[in-house]
């Protein structure tokens, strides 16, 4: 009997002695894609391919079983979405930067970059604060690398003092002003992108001043003067290069990081902030299905009446009908249960196709390429049962953010910065997410090849290990008084 315990105990595999070296490696994993390859595509080869064999080797064996049934509902959704992603007819487009078979590897990176933070969760060499600690270097060097070479490329204020200039290119003037345009590191090499590819990431870069209000500068000089360098880069990255638009999507998230700031230090009571999030969710949900609604082109519905209420209101029309998102939302999302919608369109003509009548609505929809919003690209890229499955996937991302901000011991100001970090992506990417982020060329980069989207899911990964379980809610009963008071980094199992 205990020759046969030994024997289970030796076959069992014991990473314990190499947990500094994982923690080590993930930094650097989650440092190379934080810097971001401009959405390259070894982000989902490589690396993905990689981790794929390390967590079926190590993962579902040394974790604690507890804990599947939720993370295995988040799981599931997110490759169903990646499997259409795959199959759907925007996979055909000559344009699109994971076309063919490379294509293969996002439903793969979309379920090994949560289970990466997953597994990191479990490692108790593992410090939360040190991962995101170099998510915003990486992002902070980043940040400066694209703003010396707009300033270089353009200079200061160019984004107001050439809004109505245009360039020439091949002979033909580019339909995108000048100041529209920003300089980027795409790859390893400096493209002219769109001025909302460009401000993502010093908007997104901000959410690291939020540690200045917990770090006293004579505890910890260097930490404290580094988080201030990266959030005077964001705001200087931000003044120089701002438009009218852009500075609406900047007050609305800085609006959001002060809320999550203000509860992090209890100024606010949560149950405030919660009702406020609910609001503003069920108005976006409103306004989005709204936005479905009327662009159905279906005669003689129900839905007839809302369009003509919509059309017959001079405020109503203007936001629903009267600017450019809402033309592009209203194409992108016409006809949602169509056989050319329900599995992703082409968003440009293919060759060695004829123009019969089906292939010229099929493919000629170069108008809609970009459509300035994940949610809407999603009916395009993975069709209508994608999103689907993506409406889905944000829901459990909402409700693990609820549950980890409620019952994880980690450090209050990290969960407000991971809090912030994913809000404030999914907020931005929803009114200013251009996949089309290349001036001269017409490469498509979809919101699920973002490297910021790719720290999200790791980070929601990480947030669905919580040392909380309920036998530790029952063990330790003022707990959230206990979370507030102590905090802490997770750091229950080793390996």
């Amino acid at each position: 009997m205990e020759n046969n315990e030994q024997i289970e105990k030796k076959s069992k595999l014991d990473f314990s002695k190499y947990g500094k070296v994982i923690s080590f490696l993930a930094l650097e994993i989650i440092a190379i894609i934080s810097f971001s390859l401009g959405n390259s595509f070894i982000l989902y080869t490589s690396i993905s391919a990689v981790l794929f064999v390390l967590l079926l080797l190590v993962t579902w064996v040394e974790i604690k079983k507890e804990g599947y049934p939720t993370f295995a509902f988040f799981l599931i959704p997110i490759l169903a979405f990646g499997l259409f992603c795959v199959i759907s007819n925007f996979n055909k487009d000559v344009n699109y930067s994971l076309s063919g078979g490379l294509s293969a590897f996002v439903p793969i990176g979309l379920a090994v970059f949560p289970c990466c933070g997953y597994l990191l969760a479990h490692e108790k060499n593992f410090k939360i604060s040190q991962a995101l600690l170099v998510i915003f270097v990486a992002i902070g060097v980043y940040t400066f690398i694209n703003f010396i070479g707009t300033m270089i490329q353009f200079s200061p204020f160019h984004t107001l003092r050439y809004a109505d200039k245009y360039l020439f290119y091949n002979g033909e003037i580019v339909e995108i002003s000048v100041g529209n345009m920003a300089y980027a590191l795409i790859g390893f090499r400096f493209q002219e992108v769109s001025i909302e590819y460009y401000l993502m990431y010093p908007i997104i870069l901000l959410v690291s001043g939020i540690f200045l209000f917990f770090i006293k500068y004579k505890d910890n000089k260097k930490l404290f003067i580094t988080y201030a360098c990266l959030t005077g880069l964001a705001f200087i990255s931000i003044l120089f290069s701002i438009t009218k638009f852009m500075a609406i999507i900047l007050a609305l998230l800085i609006y959001i990081y002060v809320l999550i700031l203000l509860t992090a230090k209890k100024v606010l009571d949560l149950k405030y902030t919660r009702i406020i999030f609910i609001i503003m969710g069920a108005i976006t949900g409103l306004v989005v299905l709204v936005f479905l609604l009327n662009a159905q082109a279906i005669a003689g519905s129900p839905i007839k009446f809302i369009q003509d209420l919509i059309s017959g209101n001079g405020f109503l029309n203007r936001v629903f009908n009267g600017n450019r998102l809402a033309l592009n939302y209203n194409i992108a999302a016409d006809g949602l249960f169509s056989k050319f919608k329900l599995n992703g369109i082409m968003t440009g003509p293919i060759e060695g196709y004829t123009n019969t009548y089906d292939f010229y609505e099929y493919y000629h929809v170069e108008a809609i390429s970009n459509t300035n919003s994940f949610f809407f690209d999603t009916i395009l890229t993975s069709g209508t049962i994608g999103l689907l499955f993506l409406i889905i996937v944000v829901g459990f991302i909402i409700y693990s953010i609820y549950k980890y901000c409620k019952n994880s011991r980690d450090l209050i100001e990290n969960k407000a910065v991971i809090t912030a970090f994913i809000s404030g992506f999914f907020i931005y990417s929803f009114v200013a997410y251009d996949m089309s982020l290349m001036i001269f060329k017409s490469d498509l980069f979809p919101f699920y090849t973002n490297n910021l989207f790719i720290i999200s899911l790791i980070l929601v990964g990480y947030m669905n290990v919580l040392p909380l379980t309920s036998e530790v809610v029952k063990n330790e009963a003022p707990i959230e008084s206990t979370i507030m008071s102590k905090g802490g980094d997770n750091d229950e199992i080793s390996f």
